[in-house]
């Protein structure tokens, strides 16, 4: 069996921990420090760490990368690292430390869409298919060599948050059938081609903000590509809502920004027609149905 080490925060990076911890002897779980979550501001574990304290694995919790390269360099040799949404850059000494350098589960099927934000990006670009991709990791952004990947359709009511627990289920059996394979030499990494790669930019809360005269095809894209986070949003008066879930409609004719209720549907004009709005979230309320 070969060693690994993990590293990981978010919920995203468990499924891919667990099969790390299937196929290979997790020496080290890597995650970010604790951090105040919730009302009480209380610091909280990550979903890595909870994860691997639960599988029994040791878990380490370094604050910068001094404390980052040493807590690596304490178990190794090691074969090979496993690095899932980490949340820190791994510098050139830190990727040499396993003997066959570090793999990324990044969620897109590269060369497209490297970068912070591949889910949310393909949503907005409205993409027709995206995947998941286990690659090699070096000194660029998601510039390695791809080891192995695998795509899937993007449904056309596929919210970001829906496309990226498809893709945690494919990164994580991509693991668990490539990664020995990679390590023994056995599975070949290929280059990428830089000519076709696109950038997901990091996700600004202003990008989620409707604007009423744009076409319908391109508003219902923001409210699925920023469900769950930031939520896209418009503004009724002085007052900002969230639009969490929405529809193309028919029937009435409304300008654009125009709100109205037809049949207990809440329907907005937009550039070229009309959508019906889902689910909504007026500021300081809970979440509630359009027709509600």
């Amino acid at each position: 069996m070969i060693s690994s080490i993990f590293m990981g925060t978010p919920s995203p990076a468990v499924p891919a921990l667990e099969a790390t911890a299937r196929i290979s002897e997790v020496r080290l779980v890597v995650t970010m420090p604790d951090r105040p979550r919730g009302r009480s501001g209380t610091p909280q574990p990550s979903p890595v760490k909870e994860a691997g304290l639960e599988l029994g694995l040791p878990v380490e919790q370094p604050a910068n990368q001094k404390e980052l390269l040493h807590v690596l360099s304490a178990v190794a040799p090691v074969d090979v690292g496993v690095v899932v949404a980490f949340g820190m850059i791994l510098r050139p000494e830190t990727l040499g430390i396993p003997k066959r350098g570090f793999v990324n589960v990044h969620f897109s099927l590269l060369p497209r869409w490297r970068g912070a934000a591949p889910v949310e990006r393909a949503v907005l670009a409205g993409d027709s298919s995206s995947g998941v991709t286990l690659m090699v990791m070096e000194g660029g952004l998601d510039t390695g060599a791809v080891i192995s990947s695998r795509e899937i359709p993007v449904g056309p009511e596929d919210t970001s948050a829906m496309l990226l627990d498809k893709l945690t289920t494919r990164g994580a059996s991509l693991v668990e059938t490539d990664l020995e394979r990679y390590v023994d030499g056995s599975l070949i990494p290929i280059p990428q081609d830089p000519e076709k790669a696109t950038y997901a930019h990091k996700i600004e809360a202003d990008e989620a903000r409707i604007s009423p005269e744009a076409g319908a095809e391109s508003v219902l894209r923001r409210v699925r590509g920023f469900n769950p986070r930031p939520g896209a949003f418009a503004f009724h008066g002085e007052k900002r809502f969230k639009i969490w879930a929405a529809r193309p409609a028919g029937g009435a004719k409304l300008d654009p920004g125009e709100l109205a209720v037809e049949a207990d549907a809440l329907l907005l004009g937009v550039g070229d027609g009309v959508i019906e709005l889902l689910e909504v979230q007026s500021e300081g309320s809970r979440r509630m149905d359009g027709g509600d």
